[in-house]
């Protein structure tokens, strides 16, 4: 180990190890939330099935796309998510921006809130045009 200290391959490792790390980990982070997001729909699926099987009413909760539907198409909560990255955007710009090491990535910052700033804009035409539909109707 001293060897390695003294010829300076140390750092040169602790570099490689760190970026197969940075790659790993989040791959490993979404395989993780996939494989117990299947287990818990395969769970559901065999509790639909023993209660078809048994003959019992089947709740509507158990589907997915009925327990979320409702959540998915929130304005006030789509609003949030534009918002919300408007301002992490805006924040990575400046963090990005005065740190002069990193400072070409500003551009980062600018992505996100560019996005945050399209689904505002989202937003905005999708109830513009609900009211415009409304006004049309009567």
């Amino acid at each position: 180990m001293e060897w390695l200290i003294e010829s300076g391959h140390l750092q040169q490792l602790l570099g490689v190890l760190v970026a197969i790390c940075a790659v790993l980990l989040p791959a490993a982070i979404v395989f993780i939330v996939l494989h117990f997001r299947q287990r818990r729909a395969s769970e559901t699926l065999e509790t639909v099935r023993y209660l078809a099987d048994k003959g019992l009413p089947v709740p509507a909760e158990l589907f997915p796309a009925v327990r979320g539907a409702s959540k998915a198409f929130d304005p006030r909560a789509l609003t949030f998510t534009a918002l919300s990255l408007l301002g992490a955007g805006v924040g990575l710009m400046i963090f990005f921006y005065t740190w002069e090491l990193m400072r070409f990535l500003w551009g980062v910052g600018a992505l996100v809130a560019t996005i945050g700033l399209a689904q505002l804009l989202g937003l905005w035409l999708t109830r513009r045009r609900a009211t415009d539909d409304v006004g049309s109707a009567r």
